[in-house]
């Protein structure tokens, strides 16, 4: 898919977009994540459910980044986002990226980048007691949230027990080099 939608001034993603690491169309998402990232009012909430194998990438994400020491900017909600309200309420951020794991029928760890709204409840694996677009609603009207933006991460298996896969962990760990090296730049100007 290759339509695209404003969202702000600062920042255009596309709509939907499903690309792999591989694909030379790959490096424009990518700068779409870095421009979210490098956004000071951004801030990054890592969800989903460690004990069912690719499920957990999102956790993965956010642990890593935050044992190399970005735990300001990032929000590991390890019990859901409901569950973490609060801390994303605190952490007041005016836009949102959302790393989750996906199944969206596209290959194990390719990705999709698309605002909440857009997003497919059927996409999320993780178990959210609340659908995403309520929890969106609230963090919108309650707590002046601008726009939350989904990184999902296609997920290959998520049975009880599993490991997360070698290319969905592979993704993961590019995501985390990139958000890495898009802050430090950040901070170095």
């Amino acid at each position: 898919m290759k339509y695209r939608e404003e969202i702000n001034s600062k920042t255009r993603i596309k709509e939907g977009s499903m690309l792999s690491l591989e694909e030379d169309k790959m490096s424009e998402t990518l700068r779409e994540i870095q421009k979210i990232v490098k956004d000071p009012e951004t801030i990054i909430v890592c969800t989903g459910n460690i004990l069912r194998g690719d499920d957990g990438v999102g956790i993965y994400i956010g642990r890593k980044l935050k044992e190399l020491g970005l735990g300001g900017k990032v929000i590991v909600a390890e019990g859901g986002i409901e569950a973490s309200i609060g801390e994303i309420r605190r952490a007041q951020g005016k836009r949102i990226l959302l790393i989750d794991a996906v199944q969206a029928n596209l290959k194990p760890g390719d990705i999709i980048l698309t605002k909440v709204e857009s997003i497919k409840e059927t996409h999320l694996l993780t178990t959210h007691r609340i659908p995403i677009r309520i929890i969106a609603e609230i963090l919108k009207q309650l707590y002046k949230v601008k726009e939350i933006i989904v990184l999902g991460i296609q997920v290959e298996k998520i049975q009880l027990g599993e490991e997360i896969s070698r290319e969905v962990r592979e993704t993961a760990d590019k995501i985390v080099e990139i958000i890495l090296e898009t802050l430090r730049k950040g901070r170095e100007k």
